[in-house]
């Protein structure tokens, strides 16, 4: 018990300083700071259940978080934070995102991409220093958010045909 105890609190220590030097970027960020740090002992999903329940709801004005669903941009995210394919990593899981994190002047991505020793490296850039491919994520995130938003609004719309009858 006390042992988890130690684990658990260690997690919490190393997701509070991921929350720290998010906000410190989101505050007084120049736009060319990059965080490229690891997180130990902790996994993909632990760090998403972070992210989402405790951090974002209070201290973010938009958060969103986009699934890798394919091995190539998978590769593209390994070769872009310089981790060797092979024997280095753990194969791309479904548990693999980007997120984005947007205030009212900068918006960051964090990275975060699990290793082998059950390690996490992750990146935390401005989006505008991100490269074409993660950007392009987002703006496809943006556009199936407005694409949703835009159906749910016609369940609700009243149609009628060209003679005026309610469809």
């Amino acid at each position: 018990m006390i042992e988890n105890q130690a684990e658990n609190d260690y997690k919490n220590e190393q997701m509070i300083r991921v929350k720290d030097q998010i906000e410190d970027l989101m505050n007084h960020g120049e736009g060319d700071e990059i965080i490229d740090d690891i997180l130990y002992d902790i996994s993909l999903q632990e760090v998403d259940q972070y992210l989402n329940d405790e951090y974002i709801k209070v201290n973010c004005p938009r958060f969103s978080s986009c699934t890798v669903k394919d091995e190539d941009t998978f590769n593209m995210l390994c070769d872009y934070m310089n981790i060797k394919i092979g024997d280095e990593y753990i194969h791309k899981n479904s548990s693999q995102k980007v997120y984005f994190i947007e205030g009212d002047q900068y918006a960051l991505t964090l990275i975060p991409i699990q290793l082998k020793d059950k390690n996490i490296n992750y990146r935390i850039e401005a989006l505008e220093n991100a490269p074409d491919f993660i950007t392009e994520m987002y703006a496809n995130l943006e556009e199936e958010k407005k694409s949703r938003k835009e159906s749910k609004n016609d369940e609700y719309r009243i149609r009628f045909d060209k003679f005026g009858n309610r469809i």
